[in-house]
């Protein structure tokens, strides 16, 4: 699906760390909805941080699957392109997120899906452009940055 290379995908991986993508996804949450501070320090101790002391129970690549799914499902457009990033980012083959497309359009509906698809298109075409060479700035911030403007 467009010009996004497993070349593409480990560039990214290799510039990417979980600590700075969640703490600068943290941060923007906090930033935009001030009054929504415990609820991300909730979600971020629970599945992200693992910081109230109990073991993450649902690890990267699955809770990346869950949230692309749900994403798609809503119809959203910058959130799952993020979260398609993410899922890349931590070892989600590009099959599978296409296959949780296909089964997020049998149970949401063909628009889900088309919608989905085009996202997922216009996500892949933004990395690919981010990580075309080496020296591209593609740190997790500088991607998520780039994939909140998708719309």
């Amino acid at each position: 699906m467009a010009d996004f290379t497993e070349e593409h995908r480990k560039r990214l991986q290799e510039k990417y760390t979980s600590e700075e993508a969640n703490d600068f996804l943290a941060k923007s949450l906090k930033t935009r909805a001030p009054y929504a501070h415990l609820l991300v320090d909730a979600i971020d101790q629970h599945f992200y941080s693992g910081s109230n002391g109990l073991p993450l129970r649902l690890p990267a690549p699955g809770r990346e699957r869950v949230l692309v799914a749900l994403l798609a499902s809503r119809g959203a457009t910058s959130a799952l392109a993020i979260h398609v990033y993410l899922a890349l980012a931590h070892g989600v083959e590009l099959g599978e997120i296409e296959d949780i497309l296909l089964l997020v359009g049998a149970y949401a509906g063909i628009d889900h899906f088309v919608a989905a698809q085009d996202v997922l298109r216009r996500t892949l075409t933004h990395l690919a452009d981010l990580a075309k060479d080496d020296q591209a700035a593609c740190s997790a911030a500088d991607v998520i940055t780039a994939l909140a403007r998708l719309s």
